[in-house]
Parts: C-alpha cells; structure tokens; sequence
C-alpha cells in the first residue's frame, strides 16, 4: 500500500495558534494577579511594621514621631528636610518643615510638604535610595499625626496653646491620661450628600456616623499606602484616593478608606492601603512601657 504523508492545513494551524495564544494570556494574566497579590500583602505587612515600629519610638520617647519632610519633591535630594528623620521644633514639639506647620499630607508636588514616614527616626529598613520609607511598589509611605486635642478631655488642665500633646514627651506625661484627638476623621466615602466635613468635623451625608469608619476622638495617627495606581509623588486619580492627598496648604484631616474598586465605582477607582493607631492603643502602650502616668 502506498501511504501518503499529509500536513496540517492552515485551518488547523490556526486553531493551534489561537489556543495556544489563549493559554498564553491567560498564564500571563495568573502570573500579573499573583505578583499584584503578593505586592499588596507585602504593603500591607510593611504598614504593620511600620505601625508597630511607631508605637515602640512612642514607648522609648514618651511620644510619637513627627512626619518626615521634602523641599523637592519627589527626589527631596536637596534642601534643609533631605533626609527622612522627623521634622520637630525641639522645644514645642510641633512638627514643622519648611516655615508651614501643616502636616496632614498633600498633594506633593512642590515646596516644603509633610505626611511622610519617618524610616531613619524609627528604623524603618525598606527604603528608597534616599532614604525614605515605600510601599511594595517604591512609592513612598505617609504618615499623619494628630496635632489638636479635644478641649476638656485632658484632666485638670490643659497642654500650653503653643505646644503640641501627641509629639511632646513632657505635656503626654503631664496631661496626656484623659487626654483625646480632635482632629483626624476617616470614612467610608468622599462622595456623599453633604461632604465630609471639618467644620464641625463630620464624614456627611444623610447620616454622618453610617459614613464614618473612626471619629475625630480616636485615631491618634494614621499610616497609608497609595498602592499601586499612586506615582511616587501623587494619589490615583479616584476622587477617594484624592481625598487622602488633598492637605496642601489646607490641613484637611479627612481621609477615605474602603475595599479596593475598580475604575467607574463611585468615588472612582481606589487601592490605597491603610493602617491607624487610635489613642487607647497609644496609651496602653506608654502606660506598659512606665511612661505613663
């Protein structure tokens, strides 16, 4: 018998390439999920570790750090705040940078800025070639602290008008046991009827308290990540993301903070991970440490 050889026609070889395109895409797809998944635990364990690492500094100190600064933003390779220690005016214990005391965060983009972690005061190791503390994706990670307390929580008294409470060691020891923030909010959502606000503080809406994740009298200091979608010098472009960076010159102690969304959700897309530290924690924290009372 004669036996004739036959290839594969085009049809069949099309097949062949389109399945083979189709495994392709999808291994390429598993392959980008699972890196995405494993830079979003490593930010998240880093903002751990940073949360931890402040509350240890408040235990040696007797106080929380104050945020590190940049005069030239992003490189801040230059200037007076270059590196990434605290910025803190020794005798009041007012965080300060650049003649603006205004450290809730900001839209980094120029001039003197605040909200930064400060890696070298608290031995923060994951750094940039600068020195200052980033996220899994090398942008760099905030750090909020409170600065005004609520009037009449303080005991017998009240700290000095022109001295900090939280980033002083002497007025913590002396006032601080009764003592409450009145200053940083954090809700659910920025695009509510009416907005967040801060006078009075309030996270909006029809009802404030339903928007509102923790009050003005509990959250002490904040640590955040703008994830993924956040360039190292900028938010996303969410209206969410936005609130969190919106502080430039304004000191807007609002901030957002929800599951991650997609593009075309309300309040737009949003990955910025976060992580607090409310005042309970802090002076339970102080109180083992025998810095307080």
């Amino acid at each position: 018998m004669n036996a004739r050889a036959r290839g594969f026609t085009l049809v069949e070889l099309a097949v062949g390439v389109t399945i083979i395109a189709l495994l392709v895409s999808s291994l390429m797809y598993t392959i980008s999920a699972q890196s995405d998944q494993r830079a979003i635990e490593e930010t998240r364990r880093r903002l751990e570790q940073a949360r931890e690492l402040i509350l240890g500094y408040a235990a040696a100190n007797g106080r929380l750090p104050c945020p590190a600064r940049c005069t030239t933003w992003p490189t801040c390779d230059s200037g007076t705040y270059a590196t990434s220690d605290e910025v803190r005016d020794p005798v009041t214990g007012k965080c300060t940078g650049g003649g603006v005391d205004d450290y809730y965060g900001g839209t980094l983009s120029s001039g003197a800025t605040g909200g930064l972690l400060p890696a070298a005061t608290i031995g923060f190791a994951q750094t940039d070639t600068r020195g200052y503390a980033v996220d899994a994706w090398g942008n760099r990670i905030r750090y909020i602290v409170a600065k005004t307390r609520a009037p009449g929580t303080c005991g017998p008294g009240d700290p000095p008008a022109a001295n900090a409470l939280w980033t002083n060691a002497t007025n913590l020891k002396t006032y601080g046991m009764a003592c409450q923030p009145n200053d940083l909010l954090i809700c659910k959502s920025s695009q509510v009827t009416p907005a967040p606000s801060t006078s009075p503080s309030s996270c909006g809406g029809p009802s404030s308290p339903a928007n509102a994740i923790m009050t003005t009298s509990l959250v002490v200091a904040i640590v955040f990540s703008t994830g993924k979608n956040g360039s190292i010098n900028s938010a996303g472009t969410g209206a969410d993301e936005q609130a969190n960076l919106d502080g430039a010159g304004t000191a807007d102690p609002i901030f957002v903070y929800h599951a991650p969304q997609p593009t075309g959700a309300t309040g737009g897309e949003f990955d910025d991970q976060f992580s607090w530290i409310t005042v309970g924690e802090l002076m339970g924290r102080l109180v083992t440490a025998g810095r307080l009372p």
